[in-house]
């Protein structure tokens, strides 16, 4: 079995720069190279011979056939019988083995007693062939080194019998993605959550919890390289009869982990034996539990913003709301299938998701008892729920019908925006990246996948005109007090916007001066205009006859273009393709011809 059974992100500046290595001491390392070079202690010797009979019983005749060999090694030669060292060692002459001394410098090494190899392969310090080359150790300093814009994926993968746990790292503008280091696991990973609290640090730590088929919640430090157990294990690891209740911890398989942001030595877990427990981790002890499921608890999740309230989600079809002050005080809904996953609107805190075996997805208001909507998201489970960390209103899916799927759940209305196969099997588990609001990683059978929505130009256009219509909405809030002219504030950025536009239009503030001193032209002229129009309304008829024969006047009126004033009905060249008007028009002179008649 191949499979990405869950996964979690660590925030930027989450982790150590320079993570440490477990070393062993001086004293440790002595020892082992005493024992290998058999000169242990009697304690250690007698131990190691009866564990090698413990497990082979032909182990000490075997150690026994091999020390032999070493004294007939180190014995000379006896009898008459010849090797092919011998035959060589013939075919050499002193001499050449003189000029072989003298060319390489050997005549003297043998004379050298500080040199020395242990049977462990370890050279002594003292030898001068052997120097020290500390470039290895620079490179793996660097290649271990965590940069402030990197990100921490933690991932938990089962590879047939094997489980571990790796931890990846990711620059999101480099979009480079490794394995940093991995560490092995002693059982199937269900579920896992990031904190960075330490019972025994003031500073906040690096530790990611984890949960197996097993009622232990081991607790592993992900800023130590090559370590070999947990930094501490909450619960006894016994297991008992489900009807009995103990303090100590659960006592099935933890189905769910999840840690309190507000009371940071909080951690509350999900189990299989029908409990919440929620765990002191200054105390390492669980503290209390809730036992209203009556079934298996699937999920849980503590409230964004307040330190006592948990949501959680069973086999028993429903979802409840805890207050962890009072055991008794919770609220119930059921739905129509067993609860995948739950999680709380970090956006809007009234209201949480939960997602169903059946594929459905509910939106509900914890102040009502009837849900907001319901969603067929998926044809299988719906097995990743997922709110983007800083878009409102946006929703990732993952399922079994191994396919993921963006919504868009504004004014209550879901709407799918990105739909995508993503050729993994079935789809176990997915989670958003706190520092990118469309960065998500989702893991499947085989493999786990790290991509970035915000790449997606369908996406992009819906979620980016989200935010230029909100900000349309905060500017027009601003100037509803405008009638009285009370409102500077929405005049100024008004005012702000049309310089900005006019200088990136003209290229700089000489443009905006020249365009100011134009439309100061322009409206002075209108005024001229306007003002000769009310002055024709106040003439006699006969001086007004008189002022329309003018013959600029006359060629404006015929071709119905534009008013025509005397300074300008020299220059008119043409006005129109229907009127065909020029400055020496010849029905302009017949007109004038027939006008100077008639005046007669």
């Amino acid at each position: 079995m191949n499979a990405i059974s869950c996964l979690t992100w660590v925030k930027r500046g989450g982790a150590s720069r320079h993570p440490d290595r477990v070393r062993l001491a001086a004293e440790e390392l002595s020892n082992l190279i005493n024992i290998a070079e058999g000169k242990g202690d009697d304690d250690d010797d007698d131990n190691y011979g009866a564990s090698e009979k413990e497990s082979d019983d032909g182990a000490s005749a075997n150690d026994g056939d091999l020390e032999a060999v070493d004294d007939d090694d180190e014995a000379p030669p006896t009898g008459g019988g010849t090797s092919d060292d011998d035959d060589v060692d013939e075919d050499i002459d002193d001499d050449d083995l003189d000029d072989i001394d003298e060319k390489y410098g050997l005549s003297g090494y043998e004379d050298e007693d500080d040199i020395t190899v242990t049977m462990a392969g370890i050279a002594n310090p003292k030898d001068p062939y052997l120097q020290a080359d500390d470039t290895d150790t620079d490179s793996e300093a660097d290649d271990l080194e965590i940069m402030p814009d990197d990100n921490l994926l933690v991932v938990g993968k089962v590879s047939n019998e094997f489980c571990n746990l790796e931890v990846h790292v990711y620059n999101e503008n480099d979009n480079n993605l490794y394995c940093h280091h991995d560490v092995m696991l002693p059982s199937f990973p269900l579920s896992m959550e990031w904190l960075d609290f330490d019972a025994g640090e003031e500073e906040p730590g690096n530790f990611v919890a984890i949960s197996s088929m097993t009622p232990v919640i081991e607790i592993w430090d992900i800023d130590v390289v090559n370590c070999l157990e947990p930094a501490f294990v909450l619960g006894s690891g016994m297991r008992k009869k489900k009807k009995m209740k103990s303090m100590c911890g659960h006592t099935d398989a933890v189905l769910d982990l999840s840690w309190n942001h507000l009371q940071r030595n909080v951690l509350a877990s999900a189990s299989a034996d029908f409990t919440i427990g929620l765990w002191d981790l200054s105390e390492g002890k669980m503290a209390s539990s809730f036992a209203h499921h009556e079934e298996k608890v699937q999920a849980i999740e503590w409230h964004p913003f307040e330190a006592q309230s948990l949501l959680s989600g069973g086999f028993d079809k429903t979802v409840r709301v805890y207050d962890c002050r009072s055991a008794d005080v919770h609220k119930t809904w059921t739905l129509d299938g067993e609860v995948e996953r739950v999680t709380w609107n970090q956006h809007n805190p009234y209201y949480f998701l939960a997602s169903t075996d059946t594929g459905h997805v509910y939106y509900v208001d914890v102040r009502n008892e009837l849900t907001v909507f319901t969603l067929k998201a998926h044809t299988a489970a719906t097995t990743g729920l997922v709110l983007s960390s800083g878009i409102a209103g946006c929703l990732l899916t993952a399922s079994s019908d191994k396919t993921i799927k963006l919504w868009d759940f504004r004014d209550d209305k879901p709407a799918i925006v990105h739909s995508q196969d993503m050729k993994m099997g079935e789809l176990h588990c997915a989670q958003c990246c706190p520092d990118s609001p469309l960065l998500f990683a989702v893991g499947g059978e085989r493999e786990f996948r790290v991509f970035n929505l915000k790449k997606n130009a369908m996406v992009a256009k819906c979620f980016d005109l989200c935010k230029k219509v909100d900000s349309e909405v905060l500017d027009s809030d601003s100037n509803i007090k405008d009638k009285t002219g009370k409102n500077e504030k929405g005049k100024k950025k008004k005012k702000t916007t049309v310089v900005a536009a006019e200088l990136e239009n003209d290229g700089g503030t000489e443009g905006v001066a020249k365009k100011k001193k134009n439309k100061k032209k322009t409206l002075t002229e209108e005024k001229k205009m306007a003002a000769q129009d009310s002055d024709t309304e106040n003439v006699p008829m006969k001086k007004r006859k008189k002022k329309q024969n003018t013959p600029g006047e006359a060629c404006a009126s015929q071709s119905g273009k534009r008013t025509v004033t005397k300074k300008d009905h020299i220059a008119i060249t043409d006005i129109g393709s229907s009127g065909n008007v020029t400055g020496k028009d010849t029905q302009c002179k017949k007109d004038k011809k027939k006008k100077k008649i008639q005046m007669k």
